[in-house]
């Protein structure tokens, strides 16, 4: 059975996205600067409502879930866990977007999710798709001595799965977020 998921981690508040979020969405996600590793979307709030209204279907089924992180009351990133599949036990993070100014957020971001997957949703495995020229995120996925399952499209999938991530937790934890918050 799903646990309630939590409101809080890692010094962020945690939501799950709703319409009223489809204005920050856009002017994160239309921003060649901070979409230079992934798909930039048009500023177009209407179609971004539209998403969410597609993405709350998928929610409801549990397959998707879209998070707000914010920062006392400063919105400080977005990001998914996808394609989650109960019966092989994993998902996949995406559509992560976060403001570079806040220290440590895409950490704290990254654990939360990690977190959420695996104490919440009790899946085994986590993905992701990394731009190959994202030297940073791959850097952090590697902390956690992922698995690189293939290259496509210029992307790295890697994995991790709750093993690996509960040996180097702690240490993680320690290194990137723990006298930031």
């Amino acid at each position: 059975m799903l646990k309630k998921l939590p409101n809080e981690a890692y010094g962020l508040s945690l939501s799950l996205v709703e319409i009223s979020d489809a204005s920050d969405i856009v002017a994160l996600r239309s921003s060649p600067e901070l979409t230079k590793y992934m798909v930039t979307v048009e500023k177009n709030v209407e179609k971004q409502e539209e998403w969410i209204n597609e993405y709350k279907k998928r929610e409801q089924r549990g397959e998707d879930l879209y998070f707000a992180y914010r920062q006392k009351d400063l919105l400080v990133g977005f990001a998914r866990i996808s394609h989650i599949n109960y019966e092989k036990g994993t998902c996949s993070l995406s559509s992560w977007i976060k403001n570079p100014a806040v220290q440590s957020v895409g950490s704290r971001m990254l654990l939360s999710r990690f977190d959420i997957a695996f104490e919440y949703l009790n899946l085994n495995e986590v993905h992701a798709s990394i731009h190959k020229d994202n030297n940073k995120a791959l850097r952090h996925w590697q902390c956690f001595n992922c698995s690189l399952e293939g290259k496509e499209n210029g992307y790295n999938n890697v994995a991790i799965s709750i093993e690996e991530y509960y040996k180097i937790k702690d240490s993680y934890y320690k290194k990137f977020i723990k006298n930031l918050i």
